[in-house]
């Protein structure tokens, strides 16, 4: 079923979410298996260093394809994988026989990430994360103050990791301020996704220019022009996804990608807040606040809401440029 639903599978499962939508995975056909693995020109070496991100983000797409199968009547056999750990690990997928559809298979094509503000959400939404919360690798942080503190820390992380020039630059280099830049419609960040309109993205441009934010910086103005505090505090509930501290990353993102779809299911939109766990110390500091066991590892916060009006088209590569030749 792989082989002959290949395309198709493939497509699906780039629609996983993925880090700075860089796109790292690239898929090759090996006979009745398919070889998923990271495309080393598209990676973060300033903000993913060891590779967490990416190895997150094909976990997601390796659980893209399962879900695709799943839709089709297959199944996804146990995957496996050679290198885990490493940038370079490749992950042989292989179907098995069918089942019942995962019922997430249907929220995929409406799984948005909204970086905007949040509109009021209903009793129902407030149901709903309860319901997602009950699983042991999630917390609900739903209180105000909880909300805030978690805004305010969110901040501080940012603000830390902008301070770092390469990974100011590394960022900027995957951000699309304008509609003419030619990967707009392609990969990374553009302004609408990033909920921007054309003037505040083109200040966000200036702003995180090297010479203009540490100017900023030293007059005490670049955490003020970076804020997320005002989108953080309109969301109806931030959830800490947490993990094994010995589960390999790959298989983090598999589970990562499921929770955005049950949060997408419920009719809610999600933006991760990744820093809060990226940056040491305010991970530790979340954990501490919000109960998080010793054995356990943050992965992202998300905050979550309803949207206030449609979210921007999902930014993808054509297919085709995904695969690799057999």
């Amino acid at each position: 079923m792989l082989r002959d639903n290949f395309v198709s599978i493939v497509g699906q499962a780039n629609a996983a979410p993925n880090v700075h939508n860089i796109q790292p995975a690239r898929w090759r056909l090996e006979g009745d298996a398919v070889m998923l693995r990271a495309d080393p020109a598209r990676t973060l070496p300033a903000g993913d260093p060891h590779g967490k991100d990416i190895a997150i983000s094909l976990g997601a797409a390796a659980e893209g394809a399962a879900l695709a199968l799943s839709a089709m009547g297959g199944s996804l056999q146990p995957i496996d994988s050679q290198g885990a750990g490493r940038p370079d690990a490749s992950h042989r997928l292989t179907a098995g026989g069918g089942g019942d559809p995962d019922p997430l298979s249907s929220a995929v094509s409406s799984r948005t990430t909204w970086r905007g503000t949040f509109a009021k959400a209903s009793p129902g939404n407030a149901s709903a994360l309860t319901r997602i919360a009950e699983a042991d690798d999630v917390i609900l942080a739903s209180e105000p103050e909880d909300i805030e503190t978690l805004a305010r820390l969110n901040d501080e992380a940012s603000l830390s990791f902008f301070r770092n020039r390469d990974y100011r630059r590394e960022l900027r280099s995957w951000m699309r301020f304008t509609a003419g830049h030619p990967e707009w419609s392609r990969d990374g960040l553009n302004a609408r996704a990033m909920a921007m309109n054309g003037f505040e993205a083109r200040a966000a441009g200036v702003v995180l220019s090297d010479g203009v934010f540490d100017w900023l910086d030293r007059l005490h103005l670049a955490r003020f022009m970076i804020s997320e505090l005002q989108k953080t505090m309109s969301a109806s509930a931030i959830i800490l996804f947490h993990r094994s501290v010995d589960e390999d990353y790959f298989a983090v993102g598999r589970r990562f990608y499921r929770l955005w779809l049950e949060i997408t299911r419920a009719g809610l939109a999600a933006c991760p807040m990744a820093v809060l766990a990226d940056h040491e110390d305010i991970a530790a500091q979340v954990m501490k606040r919000f109960g998080v066991p010793g054995d356990r590892r943050l992965i992202t916060a998300f905050r979550v809401g309803v949207v206030c009006k449609a979210a921007a088209p999902r930014v993808r590569l054509p297919v085709a440029e995904t695969i690799l030749p057999s």
